[in-house]
């Protein structure tokens, strides 16, 4: 374990701090494509005992992605070894189960630190997944509207509001050079949102229950539909609540 965290930190290093997403965005996007196997034969070919390390069960369900234990599957590793269990009903065990048919060997974490490192890591994910989805508009009131933008009122009066930045998009190679250099979105398509920005907006929500989305970095002539488009598909895929909307910003 300790050998394969010293490889992840030296790319890491050497790589900088956007090119590990550039290259785990071009590799997600070449998997979801049909018939696309992530790992294909790399280790079978090998002649190498390989063993694999996740932090979470490999899912046996096809989502936007193939499933994860056919990859490992397909890619020929003997040994895979789990950080910590996925509740997902969708999973469940599913995931160790065909690996083990597929006569893979299937271990968990044994140390209970490290197991706790793991499901930590993961535990915003799994509550989402495994939770009840709140269907926001049966449920939400202009009562508790009001009562949300004064809460957040008095939290951005303190500075206690959380916050998340949208990250500047970079423009499409294939785009026109001679407009305005920032992405613009359209309603006929869905933003493009990286994981990453995901995952750390679902944790502050986990923690604080409102969140201020600053939009301003998608595009200096923003509008407030563009701004409502990026705030929706956000809380649809967290499964939040668009509480507000003033100029460049959202309310989660």
């Amino acid at each position: 374990v300790d050998a394969a965290l010293m490889v992840v930190e030296k790319y890491k290093n050497r790589a900088g701090t956007d090119a590990p997403l550039e290259t785990i965005d071009a590799l997600v996007e070449t998997y979801k494509s049909e018939g696309a196997a992530l790992f294909k034969n790399c280790c079978a070919t090998s002649g190498l005992i390989t063993t694999a390390y996740v932090t979470l069960e490999p899912c046996c369900h096809h989502g936007q992605t193939p499933p994860c234990a056919s990859s490992l599957l397909t890619a020929g590793v003997n040994r895979v070894i789990i950080g910590s269990r996925d509740d997902n009903p969708r999973v469940d065990g599913g995931g160790v189960t065909l690996l083990r048919d597929g006569g893979i060997e299937v271990d968990f974490v044994q140390y209970s630190d490290q197991r706790s490192e793991c499901k930590a890591l993961v535990s915003n994910f799994v509550k989402r997944v495994s939770g009840t989805k709140i269907e926001y508009q049966e449920k939400m009131t202009g009562k508790i509207n009001r009562g949300l933008r004064a809460h957040a009122g008095r939290l951005k009066k303190d500075s206690r509001m959380p916050e998340m930045v949208f990250p500047r998009l970079k423009r499409s190679p294939t785009a026109d050079t001679d407009t305005d250099t920032d992405t613009e979105p359209t309603t006929e398509h869905t933003p493009t949102i990286h994981a990453n920005f995901y995952e750390e907006t679902d944790a502050k929500l986990w923690r604080h229950e409102l969140v201020l989305l600053r939009m301003k970095n998608v595009s200096k002539n923003l509008t407030k539909k563009e701004t409502k488009l990026y705030g929706e598909t956000i809380a649809t895929e967290l499964n939040a609540h668009v509480a507000q909307i003033v100029g460049h910003t959202v309310l989660l």
